[in-house]
């Protein structure tokens, strides 16, 4: 079964156009994301980012060559709306090299996003769809292995896991696969699990069952409480909504006790091996992740604790509405010991990092933004669309772990955006408006 799986990609592969097979390998490399990098004054290439940056090149050509039209449709002009203030925000800035850093960053995100949703065609959308999930379950499998070899002291060199992560400071290992962070793994995993919930859904066999308990278990073993919370409330949403369209209640009853296990398992198993259980897992969930674990027990609670940092986020809005400058939150004196130590704190919440760095205008372009994404919704429900409406739970559960961490350059989320709206587009023309330039 995985042969033939693998053998029908391969196929298809061959006979895709030089700019498909593009996109092909830049999905493929997507979850390297500390495998084949290379360290640049601080920050850190990847190979993602190059063929990004040839996809754009090679589609910015054949726009130039007309074998492209310009078509700018309202997400992308609303989005670039948001570039233009995050450029703005630059002349009031507090940290004005960080700002333009990161302005940079988010327009090279944003063309990301623009060419993947022009190169998507209907036809070849559930190919694309299936790399993603062999790739959860390749990323899954590594994280396997990262909880095995990470677990024995005589192994644990082969673990290729971050210290912060290893089983020293939890009592077990805190899997993040090829991902720097857990909690960047968990976020990854989101999609090719909605993914994994489609194909069950269509067709029960082996194959899907076991691919949806090994990605549900990791994604509950790296104890990203965010991820964890907005796929589990997701989950239910879908399969409550999925029951009320399509009346198939034991597909949904399978879907969830297949992903009810695997928590139990995963939880269960980092209840066993925690050195302090409970109490271990929610004083580490309450910090900043963005801080190494080992490291959070020589800093204060005022600097590590989430709430510290909503709660001054929202006191620098008041004393600055038009916003600090974009990626500035952490030039704030509070955090000068963090700063001195080569670290940049973030508020890990996103919607409220958009308030104090960009302002009120910030969060209402943003907010509109994922409000003409998610009208697509209505769409999909009402040509009872599953994978549609699939695809719309998934990116939903991305913007809510949003509210647990707060980092918009993140290229395979807006990959994962660029596909659904593409696929949007293509399966419903009529709802989208669209401004052509000549």
């Amino acid at each position: 079964m995985i042969r033939n799986s693998l053998k029908k990609i391969w196929k298809s592969i061959l006979k895709l156009s030089f700019a498909e097979k593009l996109l092909v390998v830049f999905l493929i490399v997507l979850p390297l994301q500390r495998l084949l990098t290379l360290e640049v004054s601080g920050f850190t290439l990847k190979l993602s980012y190059a063929i990004g940056l040839i996809m754009i090149v090679f589609f910015g050509i054949q726009i130039l060559l007309r074998k492209n039209k310009l078509i700018f449709y309202w997400e992308e002009i609303i989005l670039f709306i948001f570039a233009g203030l995050s450029l703005l925000t630059i002349i009031w800035s507090i940290d004005l090299k960080r700002s333009i850093i990161v302005t940079l960053w988010y327009c090279f995100m944003f063309a990301i996003f623009w060419v993947i949703r022009r190169l998507v065609k209907l036809k070849k959308m559930h190919f694309y769809l299936n790399i993603i999930f062999w790739l959860g379950i390749v990323s899954a499998l590594f994280a396997i292995w990262q909880f095995i070899t990470g677990s024995f002291d005589s192994l644990q060199g082969l673990s290729f896991l971050r210290d912060p992560y290893a089983k020293e400071v939890f009592g077990f290992p805190r899997v993040h696969s090829t991902f720097l962070e857990p909690l960047y793994f968990a976020n990854f995993l989101i999609f090719p699990l909605f993914i994994g919930i489609y194909k069950t859904i269509k067709k029960i066999n082996v194959l899907h069952s076991l691919a949806l308990i090994l990605m549900s278990t990791v994604l509950y073993l790296t104890l990203s409480r965010g991820a964890m919370v907005a796929f589990s409330f997701s989950v239910i949403a879908f399969l409550i909504l999925y029951v009320i369209l399509f009346k198939k209640y034991k597909k949904a009853i399978l879907v969830f006790c297949l992903i009810l296990i695997s928590a139990s398992a995963a939880l269960g198993i980092a209840g066993i091996f925690s050195t302090d259980g409970t109490e271990v897992y929610l004083k580490q969930t309450s910090t900043n992740e963005v801080l190494d674990a080992i490291e959070t027990k020589k800093v204060s609670k005022k600097q590590t604790n989430r709430d510290f940092t909503y709660t001054l986020a929202f006191e620098e809005f008041k004393k600055n509405p038009e916003g600090i400058g974009i990626g500035a939150f952490g030039a704030l004196p509070e955090f000068e010991r963090s700063q001195h130590n080569s670290r940049y704190q973030i508020v890990n919440n996103l919607y409220l990092e958009i308030l104090v760095e960009q302002g009120i205008a910030g969060l209402v372009i943003f907010c509109a933004f994922l409000v003409l994404v998610f009208l697509r919704f209505f769409s999909f429900l009402k040509k009872r669309d599953l994978l549609g409406v699939v695809m719309t739970f998934a990116i939903l559960t991305l913007f809510i772990q949003y509210n647990t961490f707060s980092n918009l350059g993140i290229i395979y989320i807006w990959v994962f955006i660029g596909l659904y709206l593409g696929y949007s587009e293509k399966i419903n023309s009529k709802i989208t408006s669209k401004i052509k330039l000549k």
